[in-house]
């Protein structure tokens, strides 16, 4: 008879203590999703302060000419060059994104840093400010080639798939390129990638003209 209350007071414990996690739990995402309204109705409000560095992460050079102005905003130069990098405000930056959907992740630019005096916020949390989440969906390293790194092994074939369906046909050639720069140098061997950038770019074998 001991032994049943024992169990039954150790049964009433566990679902006290679940109980208990379940509305911490409940109450912290409460307060994270209080503390992300609080930092961007900050970051809105900020966004004239707030300066933005953008790194280009791709092999090639970038410019952003403002759509409605005519008026260039920055020049990138390809990865690992000297100027790769760039500050710009939070507000211009606000506005490209708005102007021209889909540009940074077309153009494989990152945001790398943040310098700001009164909102304390992160590269990332500027990322879910512009609603630009996406962006670093299949990056792991900024700093690595970006081409290399879609046809490397880290990618899956059907996340590769998905990321020559999502994106436009220049990047599609510039990795067809790489492609076959790379199986030169014995560096890429991946049938099943070669078969997907040749029938994206309309030719039979990716490696008849290398």
């Amino acid at each position: 008879m001991a032994r049943a209350k024992k169990e039954n007071i150790s049964k009433t414990e566990v679902k006290a203590n679940t109980l208990e996690k379940d509305i911490k739990s409940t109450l912290n995402k409460k307060e994270a999703r209080l503390n992300r309204l609080e930092l961007q109705r900050k970051l809105k409000q900020k966004k004239q302060e707030i300066d933005i560095e953008i790194k280009n992460i791709s092999t090639w050079d970038v410019d952003y000419i403002d759509p409605r102005e005519k008026q260039q905003i920055f020049s990138l130069s390809k990865v690992g060059s000297k100027d790769s990098t760039e500050f710009i405000d939070l507000d211009t930056l606000y506005r490209i994104v708005r102007r021209s959907p889909g540009f940074f992740e077309e153009h494989r630019l990152i945001i790398s840093d943040v310098d700001s005096l009164d909102v304390e916020c992160t590269p990332m949390d500027i990322i879910d400010f512009l609603g630009l989440n996406s962006l670093y969906e299949h990056i792991r390293n900024p700093n690595e080639d970006y081409l290399e790194y879609f046809l490397s092994d880290k990618v899956d074939i059907n996340s590769f798939e998905k990321i020559l369906n999502k994106n436009n046909v220049e990047l599609t050639r510039r990795l067809a390129e790489r492609a076959i720069d790379l199986h030169k140098k014995k560096k890429f061997d991946s049938g099943l990638k070669a078969k997907l950038l040749a029938k994206r770019i309309g030719i039979e074998d990716l490696y008849l003209f290398s």
